[in-house]
């Protein structure tokens, strides 16, 4: 039989062999895309297999979209309603007042049609919302900037700011860092995925212990 133990020479029993299988060792690491690990023993190349392969969920994702949109609200209104005072002061904004010689309807329409203009200038800076299609792309180029302070190597934190993670219609290659300064991530990060009543919670909690 195969698991007989083999003989010597003299006849006597010897020590049956062991046969031990191929070993991997892989590193692996234990996370979710809400709550990752603050350890990468596998570096960079880990780091990104797990930030572009993590599932994100439906809830995670409106948080993220609409919290963006709040906030760009919040920081849009101010802005416009400074410019507009402004407008009305200027060359241009006399110019129309004049034009309109009392007539409100057309003052209110050169203020509308200012007030546009000015909102697709704000735009074309920083965009008022995150198309649909590109929310969990730039969900995940989020977590990738904003996590990366936990690779212990420093040419690894440089490196996976540059992982790519969509190309446009005209073949343009977006990156994590790409999608970070579009949408000017670093200023709402990392409160994003959380309701804004949650994160208001976290900041007053995080306030009261210092």
């Amino acid at each position: 039989m195969s698991d007989m133990q083999p003989r010597e020479n003299n006849g006597q029993y010897g020590e049956k062999p062991h046969s031990y299988p191929e070993v991997v060792l892989a590193e692996t690491v234990d996370g979710s895309f809400l709550f990752p690990p603050s350890e990468w023993p596998g570096g960079a190349a880990q780091y990104v297999e797990f930030w572009t392969t993590q599932p994100i969920s439906d809830e995670a994702l409106t948080n993220f979209a609409s919290c963006y949109a709040q906030e760009w609200d919040s920081w849009a209104v101010p802005i416009v309603r400074e410019h507009l005072e402004l407008w009305g002061n200027s060359n241009e904004g006399r110019a129309a007042i004049a034009e309109a010689a009392g007539d409100n309807d057309r003052l209110r329409k050169a203020r509308l049609a200012e007030h546009d203009r000015f909102m697709d200038e704000l735009r074309r800076g920083r965009p008022d919302r995150i198309p649909g299609g590109l929310v969990r792309k730039v969900a995940r180029a989020a977590q990738i900037m904003q996590n990366r302070i936990h690779l212990r190597d420093q040419h690894d934190r440089e490196s996976v700011a540059n992982t790519e993670l969509h190309e446009s219609q005209d073949g343009s290659r977006w990156t994590a860092h790409n999608f970070w300064d579009r949408y000017q991530l670093e200023e709402l990060m990392p409160d994003m995925f959380y309701s804004r009543e949650n994160a208001l919670i976290r900041q007053l909690r995080m306030s009261s212990r210092g």
